[in-house]
């Protein structure tokens, strides 16, 4: 006679359950319905705002905008100054880099110093990042002069927003505008790796190749592009010039896994477009990677290459199920 097993009742379960569920909706009900706590950090409650002025070649100052443009020469530093008020009291000054080194000097005294020249594989510019620079009441009225310098064309001479605070509220102000997009880069790069892992294993245990490992792959390059292209990268990984770079190589690479997926779905009808086109997406990758790797072009620089094959891609996928619907064999498309 063999033991029966002991199961918890039905009703207690269910009446488990029943409470979390309402506990859960309590907590979400009452931070939408009541008002918050905390103080409430808005961009005007740390932006910085002084004037800032450009020194000329002359000595002539000139008022620049800040965030702006000015016109400089790649590889040409600009310096723009402001003095901090009397009432000044704030512990912490920032600006976000855009492909640029930045000296931040209070007083004439180097407080903040970013450039990534010996820490970054390859490239002329530093990654783009914020960068902090501590302050205190006993800096009142003295001379801010901030320097940035970048060697791409595009990006010489960008001055961007210059935030002045708590170095906790500028970060949860810049977690608060940029929270969500990489929540959604996490959560597509968890779905890609679920997808990924369950192909590979579904491949081992029935030996039949499933397509949604090229699906899984194309949803894991797009959430690194994310990533790295996050204003929060640099809360997540210590090296952001290599997360940088990554999402250049991703680029490059995105159209092979998306390829792969649509040609096994129309079961190789097109095998030879899909062919050429992987051949010129390769073409791209060691043409893009050899310019960076000997210091010719930066990847930034090339860019538009890469953006040119994607659109080829995406044209050819177009075309070649544009001709499925019209012949009629889209209906035997397989979805695996």
């Amino acid at each position: 006679m063999t033991e029966e097993k002991y199961t918890i009742r039905k009703y207690k379960r269910i009446l488990f359950y029943v409470v979390i569920c309402v506990l859960l909706a309590a907590f979400l009900l009452g931070q939408y319905i009541y008002p918050s706590e905390r103080e409430t950090v808005t961009e005007e409650s740390i932006t910085y705002t002084g004037t800032f002025y450009r020194v000329l070649a002359d000595g002539t100052k000139e008022e620049i905008p800040v965030p702006g443009k000015c016109d400089v020469p790649a590889g040409e530093p600009l310096v723009i100054r402001s003095v901090l008020p009397q009432d000044y009291h704030e512990n912490t000054i920032a600006i976000r880099s855009s492909l640029e080194n930045v000296r931040i000097y209070i007083g004439g005294e180097l407080r903040a110093l970013y450039d990534t020249e010996n820490t970054r594989p390859f490239g002329k510019n530093s990654a783009s990042g914020y960068v902090f620079c501590e302050t205190s009441g006993e800096d009142a009225g003295q001379e801010v002069r901030i320097e940035l310098q970048s060697f791409t064309d595009k990006y010489s001479g960008v001055v961007n927003t210059v935030y002045c605070g708590d170095k906790s509220d500028i970060w949860a102000y810049i977690l608060h505008c940029y929270f969500m997009v990489t929540l959604i880069a996490c959560t597509m790069l968890f779905a890609g790796l679920v997808v990924l892992i369950i192909s590979l294993v579904l491949d081992i245990i029935y030996k039949t190749r499933f397509d949604l490992e090229y699906l899984g792959w194309c949803m894991i390059l797009g959430a690194v592009w994310m990533l790295g292209e996050s204003k929060l990268r640099q809360l997540f990984v210590s090296n952001a010039s290599i997360l940088s770079n990554m999402c250049f190589f991703v680029v490059m690479l995105c159209p092979v896994p998306l390829m792969f997926y649509i040609d096994s779905v129309q079961q190789g009808r097109y095998r030879k477009a899909y062919h050429v086109a992987e051949c010129i997406t390769c073409v791209n990758f060691v043409l893009c990677t050899s310019l960076q790797l000997l210091n010719i072009a930066d990847f930034i620089s090339t860019m538009f290459l890469s953006h040119l094959v994607i659109a080829g891609t995406f044209l050819t996928i177009f075309i070649t199920i544009c001709r499925d619907l019209i012949k009629g064999t889209a209906k035997h498309y397989s979805f695996r």
